[in-house]
């Protein structure tokens, strides 16, 4: 299991991720991630202000000897809220806003078979597919994802600060791959 969180680690570009996010993966394995309950992961994700997001859903392909298996998890949105402006001495950030997720009643059944299928030894690949109000426009933006296993331990930080840019093309597409 601790694989499929270098490979996502490695598919955001490690530079953006923090030394304590890979230091806290480093002992996580299969029956760490068996252990997990599905309906208390969340995940938050701060993006530039204009930037309006519609759907996000990860998805998850197992190869197994009986042959591919296309898993989907549909996030669904819990709440959404604007920071402002912060200015330091260092640095000066823009109006953002914060979204947080949880896995939808679909997406928590297809994590206990995937869960199932890590255990099992199946070899899988993962994809992430954000879709794009038609009012955000195309142009570069930042943002940080975070991730909450487990409510004790509170959110740990996948990605931090990185930049994304989408065209016209992937708006008119409607969507974005983030995490390729």
């Amino acid at each position: 299991m601790k694989y499929l969180f270098v490979v996502l680690l490695l598919l955001s570009g490690c530079s953006a991720v923090p030394l304590s996010t890979l230091t806290h993966f480093a002992t996580f394995d299969e029956q760490d991630f068996a252990a997990l309950d599905p309906g208390q992961i969340r995940a938050r994700l701060v993006v530039d202000d204009f930037v309006k997001l519609k759907d996000i859903t990860l998805k998850a392909q197992i190869n197994a000897s009986e042959g591919v298996q296309q898993l989907e998890f549909p996030l669904k949105l819990i709440s959404k809220e604007i920071l402002p402006v912060r200015k330091s001495w260092i640095f000066t950030t823009q109006v953002r806003a914060r979204y947080q997720y949880e896995l939808s009643p679909q997406a928590q059944q297809n994590f206990v078979k995937l869960q199932q299928a890590l255990l099992k030894g199946q070899k899988y690949n993962c994809d992430v597919n954000v879709v794009f109000d038609k009012h955000t426009p195309p142009q570069p933006f930042k943002y940080t994802v975070k991730l909450m296993l487990d409510p004790d331990n509170g959110y740990i930080t996948m990605i931090d600060n990185r930049e994304m840019d989408i065209g016209k093309a992937d708006l008119a597409a409607g969507n974005s791959e983030m995490l390729r």
